[in-house]
């Protein structure tokens, strides 16, 4: 009897540390009331406990990754005229906010921005359309078809500039994220 109170109060005071852990992310604090509050202890609820966890952990520097990205990409736009050749006077890169706006020529408009609720990075291209990218793995990923946010841009503009290059620039930046 004596042995099973103390294995009663090692559960309750192991509870208690995981309780502590978890009301530190505000995000899954009340997931925790939930789970804590009931007797049902399954393997799958602690499984997604910890996952909701390590998301949140992942997420918790977006600000500083996404404006890292605009940030680069907007230094990188304003900077293509001075490498390419015979670029269109109508070039026009707008950087506002949340909000980066490339405009190459009448009717070709990018627009990206952040979109902090969601933890995304919108994309409005005039060739691929809309796309919502998620930060993973130190690259925004559009989850749809696996696609890079770089890649996608790299690709477009050099086919509308007729001149390859690639942005490093923004994925050295992204490096540290990874």
């Amino acid at each position: 009897r004596k042995r099973e109170r103390e294995r009663e109060r090692e559960r309750e005071r192991e509870k208690e540390r995981e309780r502590e852990t978890l009301r530190k992310n505000s995000h899954t604090e009340k997931i925790a009331r939930v789970y804590f509050s009931s007797n049902i202890n399954t393997e799958k609820m602690d499984e997604n406990l910890t996952n909701c966890t390590h998301h949140n952990d992942r997420f918790s520097n977006f600000d500083e990754v996404c404006t890292e990205t605009l940030d680069g990409l907007a230094e990188f736009l304003e900077d293509l005229p001075d490498f390419i050749p015979d670029l269109s006077d109508e070039f026009d890169v707008e950087f506002s906010g949340e909000v980066l706006t490339l405009t190459i020529k009448s009717g070709c408009v990018y627009v990206i921005n952040r979109q902090t609720p969601n933890k995304q990075i919108w994309l409005s291209s005039p060739i691929s359309g809309p796309k919502r990218y998620d930060f993973v793995d130190g690259d925004w990923i559009y989850s749809h078809d696996n696609s890079s946010l770089l890649h996608l841009l790299e690709t477009e503009l050099s086919d509308i500039f007729q001149f390859e290059f690639e942005i490093n620039s923004v994925r050295h930046l992204l490096l540290k994220f990874a």
